[in-house]
């Protein structure tokens, strides 16, 4: 039995919880070769899988911890060997969990303008179009990880909820996006991009707003070109766009792309990850950028949980997610940067997105 169990969102409001299972290492050198071997030889076996925001080969960023985060690899495949779906998040609570002193950012708001500034400069001579900027929040805490996931589980909403643990560290993340879902042939995403605090104006104003319609809909095209280039047939279908999301202290717009494919998960997350809503357009040069301009590694944060068995899967964009190392508790916010970003107001909307994590 492992010390501590993992908890991954399922279907229709139910958990998967298993404390009895094992762990396939992802290198980055050949987690596809991994991930094709998991499939092949666990094909039965239920599953979670949980994988980070890529790493330049050459990166010499800070990292957020006293401590390594992980060594050299950046995802796991958890085998399950038993496991539990319920509705009911039976886990043991064994300590209290307490914050030690407030999150307290990484990066001041003075060099977050600077940046802002900096990347808009670089939007205007079209090296690229739109980049999602993160700043890392820290603290230390005392507890238990079972604590800490229960206790923010209660106070987000989101249907991707998680809980990974791993040596001397867990993850615990209260996503409310999806990455990918599939279920026979379909395969969809659902982007978010958007935020406004939630106020009975802000339902009219986020739809009216001409910055964040051209927000999401970047990411929808991006998406759109992600999952036709694993798709069987060209073409795809928008099942809907712009949508409302409640959070309860905010709202976001969301959008639904869907494809048809008989492809394998790794063949699939080779096309398609990281995601289009967490990096930018165009892609590649979007991650550039991030790798360029953010001072802290993401690491678990805009990476990727969820469960998968035979051939069907369902992925989040680990968003709204912390990462535990020891005593050291760090939290990610961010938000998307457009040519008509306003440096001040993005900053508000960072902060904003992190206001449901203090006690």
């Amino acid at each position: 039995m492992n010390s501590f169990p993992i908890v991954s969102f399922y279907k229709n409001g139910e958990f998967i919880v298993s404390d009895n299972y094992f762990e396939v290492e992802l290198l980055e050198s050949n987690w596809e070769f991994e991930i094709d071997k998991v499939q092949k030889d666990f094909y039965e076996n239920m599953k979670i899988i949980q994988f980070d925001f890529p790493k330049h080969e050459k990166n010499e960023k800070y990292s957020c911890f006293k401590n390594s985060y992980r060594d050299d690899y950046f995802g796991v495949i958890y085998i399950l060997k038993k496991y539990r779906v319920s509705s009911e998040l039976d886990i043991i609570n064994r300590d209290s969990f307490k914050l030690q002193t407030p999150l307290k950012k990484l990066v001041a708001k003075d060099k977050y303008i600077e940046t802002i500034e900096a990347i808009k400069k670089e939007i205007s001579v079209g090296n690229f179009y739109q980049i999602n900027f993160t700043i890392p929040f820290k603290t230390n805490y005392i507890g238990d990880y079972c604590d800490i996931f229960l206790h923010y589980h209660q106070k987000f909403s989101g249907d991707y909820h998680a809980l990974i643990p791993y040596k001397n560290g867990a993850i615990v993340s209260m996503s409310p996006e999806l990455f990918l879902k599939k279920e026979g042939n379909s395969l969809i995403s659902q982007p978010i991009k958007g935020t406004l605090p939630n106020t009975p104006e802000s339902y009219k104003k986020i739809l009216e707003s001409k910055k964040e319609e051209s927000e999401l809909s970047m990411i929808v095209d991006l998406l759109r070109n992600d999952l036709n280039s694993v798709g069987d047939i060209k073409g795809d279908s928008i099942n809907f766009h712009r949508k409302i999301m409640n959070l309860g202290n905010l709202i976001h717009t969301y959008s639904e792309i869907e494809v048809k494919t008989s492809k394998k998960l790794g063949e699939i997350l080779k096309k398609t990850a990281p995601g289009g809503s967490i990096s930018g357009c165009p892609k590649e040069a979007a991650i550039e950028a991030i790798l360029k301009y953010e001072q802290f590694d993401r690491e678990a944060y805009t990476g990727s949980i969820g469960w998968w068995q035979k051939d069907d899967f369902i992925l989040n964009i680990t968003i709204r997610s912390f990462i535990l190392r020891d005593d050291e508790i760090v939290y990610h916010s961010g938000g998307g940067i457009v040519y008509d970003s306003q440096p001040e107001k993005e900053f508000e909307e960072t902060l904003l997105k992190a206001s449901k994590v203090e006690l």
